[in-house]
C-alpha cells in the first residue's frame, strides 16, 4: 500500500489506512491505493480488505462457526480438522487449464480465495457481511474507430505520474526493476526520469545468451540502468524445484521455484522489487485476438477457452484420469461456462478478455508474483488506479492487437522502442500489422529446429535460445530433467498413483511421447511435476 504524505512527513501504511477508515467509514478501502491486506477492528466491529485487483488475496475456511483468514492457503492447512482433502474439481480444472484456477476454488477442499475488492463486516452478534468494494469491468464498445492522440497522451501522462509517485514513495529505499526481454517492464524503464533511472536498478536472470536476457542488458544500457544478471542453466529448475510450494500463496508450477537464484541475491542487495503486470493483458489487449473478437455467445467464449488454454484434451484426460479423479473430468467446462455467465461484460470478446484477467492473470500470474515477497517489497506501477481507469474507458477493440498500446509505448519511451523485444523479435516501433507475421515465423523457427532434432535422431541439435528458459529441450535432453522426471512420475510410488488422481500407463506414455519427439508433450509434464511437488509438500505432512 502507498504511505502518503501528512503535515510533512510519511505515514506508515497502517496509519495510512486509519485515517481512510475515520474520513470514509466503510468505504475506507477504496481510497487506500496499490497492493494491500487490511484488518480493522473498531470496538465490536472487525473489518478485512483487500486491494482491487487481488495481488494480496485473503484465503478463508470456516470452521466451528469461525471465519479463518490467512494470506496463504497453507496457511490454513494445519488449522483444519482433519488431514487436507484435496477438490477434484479444481484438480480436473488443473489438468484441464493449467494457467486458470476455476472461480474462487483452491485444490483444497472448503479453502476459498476472496475476490479482489472484498470488504468483510462482523460485529458482535451480527452475521458476517462480506461486499465488493469496485469492479473491474472493460468497456463493451466495439468501435473500430483508433484511439486519439489526446487519449494516448493521457496515458502516457498518467503511467508517468504512477512511476513517478512510486519513485517518491520510494525515496531513500533501494528500488530493482524485474526486467525481462518483453515490454510491460520495459515500459517501466521507459517511464522513469532520467536521474530516478540512475539509481534504480535492473534484474534479469535466465539463459546466458538468450535473446531474452541480451534485449533486457540493451533496454538497461540505454536507459544508463545498472543492470544485474543472474544466470540459470537447466539444473537449475530442478535443484529448487521444491521452492515453489513453500513460498507460493497457493498451487503453482515447479520451474518457478528457480526464482529463488536470484532473489536471494538481489534481495541483499535492494529493498523493493517491480515487476510488470497485465500491462500487454489490460492496455495491449493480448489476448483479443481475431477470433475472439469475432465471437457471438457465451458458448463459441467457452469454446475458445477450450481451444487455446487447455493442457490435455477430453481424450488425454479420459487415459490420464485416476479413479478420484474420473467423474469429475467433464466438470471444468461446466464450471467455466458459469463463470462465463456471470461476468459483467456484455460483448463476448470482453466477457473472453475478463475472464482471462480474473482466473488466469489474477489467480496465477498475479499469485507468482507474490512469491517475491518471500524475499523484499514489491510495487506495480501498471495497476494504478488512474491509470486503470483510463484504460477501461478504452473500446475493446481500441485495446485488441496491441493497437494503442504501441502508440502508448512509442509515445513513452521512443529511444527503447528501437530495441528489439523478444516475442516477436521485432523492435516495437514497427507498426503492429507486422507483429503477427513476425510471432508466426519466429513459431516455425522454434519447430523448425525441432524438426531437425527429430528427423536426425538427436544427432543434430540447433538450441532454441528466444526465452530465458526452455524446458521443452530440457525434458527431451537434459539428464538433470530426465531423471528428475523418471523419479517423480515413473515410480509406482508417486504420489498422484497413490491419491488414485492419475493412471501410470497415461504418465508413462506421455513422457515417452516427448522424449522420442512424436509430440511435445512439454505443457502436460510440467503440470505432472508441479502437482506431485505440490502434493508432496502439503499432503504428505498430514498423512
Amino acid at each position: 500500500m502507498e504511505s502518503r504524505q501528512a503535515g510533512g512527513e510519511t505515514c506508515s501504511s497502517a496509519e495510512h489506512a486509519l485515517q481512510a477508515y475515520e474520513k470514509h467509514g466503510l468505504g475506507f478501502s477504496q481510497h487506500l491505493q496499490g497492493e494491500f491486506q487490511v484488518v480493522l477492528r473498531d470496538g465490536e466491529t472487525v473489518l478485512a480488505a483487500n486491494d482491487r485487483f487481488g495481488l494480496r488475496p485473503w484465503y478463508a475456511c470456516k470452521q466451528a462457526g469461525c471465519l479463518i483468514l490467512s494470506p496463504a492457503v497453507k496457511g490454513l492447512l494445519p488449522l483444519l480438522p482433519g488431514a487436507p482433502e484435496l477438490d477434484p474439481v479444481s484438480v480436473a480444472g488443473f489438468f484441464t487449464f493449467n494457467k486458470i484456477r476455476l472461480g474462487n476454488r483452491t485444490m483444497v477442499k472448503g479453502v476459498e480465495v476472496w475476490p479482489p475488492a472484498s470488504l468483510l463486516v462482523k460485529t458482535k452478534g451480527k452475521p458476517v457481511s462480506q461486499r465488493s468494494t469496485w469492479t473491474f469491468q472493460y468497456n463493451d464498445s466495439m468501435s473500430e474507430e483508433p484511439a486519439s492522440d489526446s487519449v494516448i497522451d493521457a496515458l502516457v501522462v498518467a503511467y508517468r505520474e504512477a512511476m513517478r509517485r512510486h519513485a517518491a514513495v520510494q525515496a531513500g529505499r533501494r528500488v530493482g526493476i524485474s526486467l525481462s526481454g518483453g515490454l510491460d517492464s520495459r515500459s517501466m524503464v521507459g517511464a522513469l526520469a532520467p536521474d530516478e533511472a540512475k539509481r534504480f536498478s535492473a534484474h534479469t536472470y535466465g539463459l546466458s545468451g538468450s535473446d531474452e536476457v541480451l534485449l533486457a542488458g540493451q533496454v538497461a544500457s540505454t536507459a544508463g540502468m545498472p543492470h544485474f544478471f543472474y544466470p540459470m542453466e537447466a539444473d537449475d529448475f530442478i535443484r529448487h524445484a521444491d521452492v515453489t510450494a513453500d513460498v507460493s500463496d497457493e498451487m503453482d508450477l515447479f520451474v518457478q521455484g528457480a526464482q529463488h537464484l536470484w532473489l536471494v541475491p538481489a534481495a541483499a542487495s535492494g529493498d523493493v522489487m517491480m515487476t510488470g503486470l497485465d500491462l500487454d493483458v489490460t492496455l495491449g489487449g493480448i489476448y483479443l485476438t481475431p477470433d475472439v473478437l469475432g465471437a457471438r455467445n457465451d458458448v463459441e467464449v467457452l469454446d475458445l477457452l477450450r481451444k487455446r488454454n487447455r493442457i490435455f484434451t477430453e481424450e488425454e484426460l479420459g487415459l490420464l484420469a485416476g479413479p478420484s479423479l474420473r467423474n469429475d473430468r467433464q466438470a471444468p467446462y461446466d464450471f467455466a461456462r458459469d463463470l462465463i455467465r456471470a461476468l459483467p461484460q456484455n460483448h463476448p470478446a470482453a466477457k473472453y478478455d475478463l475472464f482471462i484477467n480474473q482466473y488466469s492473470m489474477r489467480r496465477v500470474i498475479f499469485a507468482r508474483y507474490g512469491q517475491i515477497r518471500n524475499y523484499m517489497e514489491t510495487a506495480t506501477p501498471m495497476l494504478d488506479y488512474h491509470f486503470i481507469d483510463l484504460v477501461l474507458k478504452l473500446p475493446t477493440r481500441q485495446r485488441a492487437g496491441h493497437a494503442t498500446f504501441q502508440p502508448f509505448l512509442n509515445r513513452l519511451c521512443p529511444e527503447l522502442c528501437r530495441i528489439p523485444y523478444q516475442r516477436t523479435t521485432l523492435p516495437p516501433c514497427v507498426p503492429v500489422r507486422f507483429w503477427a507475421d513476425a510471432v508466426r515465423i519466429e513459431q516455425e523457427r522454434e519447430q523448425l529446429y525441432y524438426r531437425i532434432w527429430r528427423e536426425t535422431h538427436g544427432e543434430i541439435r540447433v538450441p532454441y535460445r528466444r526465452y530465458y528458459t526452455n524446458f521443452d529441450e530440457w525434458l527431451r535432453e537434459s539428464p538433470a530433467w530426465i531423471s528428475f522426471a523418471d523419479q517423480r512420475l515413473l515410480d509406482p510410488a508417486a504420489r498422484i498413483y497413490g491419491m488414485g488422481i492419475a493412471e501410470p500407463q497415461a504418465v508413462r506414455r506421455f513422457v515417452e511421447e516427448h522424449r522420442q519427439g512424436q509430440v511435445s508433450r512439454r505443457q502436460q509434464i510440467v503440470c505432472l511435476l508441479s502437482l506431485e511437488a505440490y502434493l508432496r509438500r502439503f499432503f504428505d505432512a498430514h498423512e
